[in-house]
């Protein structure tokens, strides 16, 4: 997954991401759950060609998103306990 950095200053952060739209809305959303947020929001200038480009606005953008991957993390681990536990 490559990650390209199109936008940054202390409160906004524009990336392009190539990473499916799934994973682009999960992590919008777990952006939006984060305090300080002003403005997240991704769009794809076309359905078939170009990465989908996520752009940030909070307070630390850069601590935002990061934080919001760890709560993706830490959703996941817990998912792969609860199946773990059911599979074995």
């Amino acid at each position: 997954m490559d990650v390209t950095v199109k936008e940054k200053t202390d409160k906004k952060l524009k990336l392009e991401i190539d990473a499916d739209l799934a994973f682009i809305n999960l992590l919008n959303d777990r952006i939006w759950e984060q305090p300080g947020v002003k403005f997240s929001a991704y769009q794809r200038r076309h359905p078939y060609v170009g990465r989908p480009e996520l752009v940030v606005r909070s307070s630390n953008p850069n601590k935002t998103i990061i934080k919001a991957l760890d709560h993706i993390i830490a959703d996941c681990q817990h998912l792969e306990k609860k199946v773990n536990r059911i599979l074995k």
